[in-house]
């Protein structure tokens, strides 16, 4: 973190103080209000060069230091410390006092004079260089462990959530390498010089300075995110390979690449998998408001902004019947162990999950950053990446290179346009007889999934083949880039319009600002200093929320299907009416509440082998995955977001609270993902107050660090709708898509609030009533 003098020390505590407040309107549960006199000032009341904002939305602060501080209950905190907060912290009030925020510099604060040198750079050159060759020798002969195993082939299992590598990988593998290398080397200089050397080096407030654009303005964006941002250094931001960001710096066992494993006692924390089988049981909860196709628009939107890039191995970690882990095994492996009592896998004689560990980004354009920051194999956007791919190679394959549409199966007579055929080995189940290619690799997972990217792929071509009779004089590659504007657009619109607000509820989404410009008007939503790239939490926890929500079973026009068994095998697609059955289904089925209910499909099922009668747990894989990326506890977010961390497992709800004593030592080593999962939903939202306030965050940042983003001007978008066009556009829904793409429109009824369950409110209408918004495509005529 960057380490401030004089004056600016204390203008940056200054801002400190006036952080986080109550959700609820009640100040009594505001650890920032316990013991301080200050008075809270309206955000109009803040400096001039300040704004007053929530503590995530201001980058310029030592977000640790305060949760700290935060974790000493206010009876056992010294007098000086009480004194320094009432001298210097200074609050400010959002949303008439019902969210309390700090007043936060308006610009980012640098401060390059202010790094203190470190022990390395005041040793002899002669020395540096002894010790940094000292160090990349034993990184080298490290790495070799790594290269031994790799291969050229990509694991046939892939997990639920990207977690191993895939066909369509866009980044290269010497990147992979390379990030392996930085690692290992600073871990090798932390033992060499037993620790006085790393300790002392400063991470640069901005890391992987990107080159200047030559094509700033384009009309339309790069598929891999590259040159959004156009400002001096930010021309990397969001894009594929971008390091993931971090909310609060990570909890790394050596400060490195160690993964979070040692509970706060010095202990060993519980295995994921043991937290997964005690706590998260498959019984039915159906959600009271919100559809299946909820659920599955989520998977859909959290692949196209997220890949979570691993090690790219064959190496197995647990032996091939599961029953121990590998002797000397890969380097990469962080298998999940399995306790002989488990209540499923002991059946099987499993003792081992296979787990490898996410690959980092390379440090060579990092100056003297110290940990591993881990990547991202697709765009930090929503931009349509899992449609239309995150690369010029992915794009080509999946261009018909004709009026401008996408590659499809087409069967004019039932009028059943389907993505075209994947015949990558393993890319579905063995028995599928068919498995479908789209922009993303993780398609084939859910029939469900699937049927969301026929959606999008069917508006694509519906789209094309109407602009080209519009527009005859209209070339392939304009047709294309046209209509994938279009469909950008509309999915962003879906997003915050239907979607977001769902999630976060009312109360967060109006706290960080996240609405839509009023219809017919342009947006000013771009700000160049905000960094879109995705966080690790909210990548590996926040945003895996969906995954409690899954059904057991599928509600078919035919009958119920335990949802594993549509894992991998769309063959169900090649039926008349299948895709407009399933859309009906999606709609009118319940999806599951958020909370520590999962289906058996996803703990016991996934990914199961042939001849194999269990899979592997999604959930044990999350917590684990976040222990891998060294997410911090659950507690230090609870602090960072305003509320008081749990300083005893009574603290938590009292149906919890034992389950918790009795996995984990201290209240303190509860993971993120477990903890979040576990809170109440907000009112209004499906998830609790924790993830509620990730989640608005990081699409805030969306919105707000994409000079694309499809309400924006010309002041700040190359790409920008006519006024006429985005009206069109804003009065589009999921229920226009779903009506516009249908195999029998005549026939086929939706939800005019296609997310939401049926009501009073929301009946079931024929998708040719006028109720349903048409796109009316005249505005793009030339």
């Amino acid at each position: 973190m960057k380490r401030y003098t004089g004056t600016l020390c204390v203008v940056i505590l200054f801002c400190i103080s006036e952080t986080l407040a109550e959700v609820d309107g009640t100040r009594s549960s505001d650890l920032l209000a316990q013991g301080s006199a200050n008075a809270t000032i309206p955000g109009s009341e803040c400096p001039p060069e300040s704004s007053c904002v929530r503590l995530l939305q201001c980058p310029d602060i030592d977000r640790m230091s305060i949760v700290r501080y935060l974790s000493r209950p206010p009876h056992l905190r010294p007098p000086s410390e009480r004194r320094w907060e009432n001298s210097v912290w200074r609050r400010c009030t959002l949303m008439n006092g019902e969210f309390t925020g700090i007043c936060c510099r308006k610009h980012p604060v640098t401060d390059g004079d202010a790094k203190k040198p470190s022990l390395l750079s005041e040793t002899s050159y002669h020395k540096q260089e002894q010790l940094l060759r000292r160090a990349e020798k034993i990184a080298f002969r490290e790495l070799q462990k790594f290269l031994a195993n790799d291969s050229a082939e990509d694991d046939a299992s892939s997990n639920f959530h990207g977690g191993l590598p895939f066909p369509d990988d866009v980044l290269p593998a010497e990147m992979v390498r390379e990030g392996l290398q930085d690692v290992l080397t600073w871990q090798a200089l932390e033992r060499i010089s037993n620790g006085t050397v790393v300790e002392h080096f400063q991470r640069p407030k901005r890391c992987l300075v990107g080159p200047a654009c030559e094509k700033g303005h384009s009309r339309y964006r790069r598929l891999d995110g590259r040159c959004n941002n156009i400002e001096p250094g930010g021309s990397l931001w969001g894009a594929a390979g971008y390091p993931m960001e971090r909310l609060l710096p990570p909890a790394y066992g050596d400060g490195i690449w160690a993964p979070r494993i040692v509970a706060y006692s010095g202990r060993y924390l519980p295995s994921a998998r043991k937290l997964s089988s005690t706590l998260f049981a498959d019984l039915h909860h159906p959600h009271a408001s919100c559809n299946v196709l909820f659920m599955q628009f989520g998977q859909f939107l959290a692949h196209d902004f997220s890949r979570n890039k691993v090690i790219k191995t064959s190496a197995k970690c647990c032996t091939e019947d599961g029953t121990s882990r590998v002797k000397d095994a890969f380097p990469g492996c962080m298998p999940i162990p399995v306790s002989s009592g488990d209540d499923f896998y002991s059946q099987h004689g499993v003792r081992c999950l296979h787990f490898m560990r996410s690959a980092v980004a390379p440090m060579r354009d990092c100056g003297s950053v110290g940990h591993g920051r881990q990547m991202s194999s697709v765009s930090h956007f929503i931009d349509g990446s899992a449609i239309y791919g995150t690369s010029d190679k992915q794009s080509h394959d999946l261009r018909a290179h004709e009026g401008g549409r996408l590659k499809s199966l087409f069967h004019r007579r039932f009028h059943n346009e389907l993505p075209p055929l994947d015949r990558t080995k393993d890319a579905c189940d063995p028995a599928a007889d068919v498995c479908f290619l789209t922009g993303d690799g993780r398609s084939n997972q859910l029939i469900s999934l699937v049927a969301v990217h026929t959606l999008f792929l069917r508006e694509h071509n519906r789209l094309a083949r109407e602009l080209q009779k519009l527009n005859p004089h209209w070339k392939d590659g304009t047709l294309f880039q046209e209509a994938r504007r279009i469909v950008i657009a509309q999915l962003q619109h879906i997003v915050y319009g239907e979607y977001l607000p769902k999630v976060v509820g009312p109360q967060y989404a109006s706290l960080y600002r996240l609405h839509l410009s009023a219809p017919g008007t342009y947006s000013e939503f771009y700000h160049p200093h905000t960094n879109p790239s995705v966080s690790s939490e909210f990548t590996v926890a926040a945003f895996r929320f969906g995954h409690s929500t899954v059904p057991s079973k599928l509600d078919l026009k035919d009958g119920p299907v335990v949802t594993w068994h549509t894992f991998l095998n769309p063959t169900r697609f090649r039926e008349r009416t299948f895709y407009d059955d399933l859309l009906s289904t999606l709609q009118h089925q319940p999806m599951q509440s958020v909370d520590e209910l999962f289906s058996a499909s996803i703990t016991h099922f996934l990914n199961v082998k042939p001849g194999k009668e269990h899979g592997t747990d999604l959930a044990a894989i999350n917590i684990q995955r976040g222990r891998d990326h060294a997410v911090r506890p659950y507690n230090d977010y609870r602090r960072l977001g305003g509320k008081p961390g749990a300083y005893s497992f009574d603290d938590f709800a009292p149906d919890v609270g034992p389950k918790l004593r009795a996995l984990y030592a201290h209240p303190d080593d509860v993971d993120l993902y477990v903890g979040g999962i576990l809170e109440p939903p907000v009112e209004g939202g499906v998830v609790g107050e924790t993830f509620a306030e990730m989640i608005a965050d990081q699409f805030s940042k969306f919105q707000r660090g994409d000079r694309y983003f499809y309400s924006n001007g010309p002041d700040s978008n190359p790409g920008h709708f006519t006024l006429p066009q985005l009206k069109e556009i804003q009065r589009m829904t999921m229920a226009s898509l779903i009506c516009g793409n249908a195999g029998e429109p005549h026939q086929m009824h939706v939800l005019v609030d296609a997310f939401a369950l049926p009501h009073d409110n929301n009946r079931p209408i024929v998708c040719t009533a006028p109720e349903i918004p048409r796109l009316d495509l005249s505005w793009w005529k030339d």
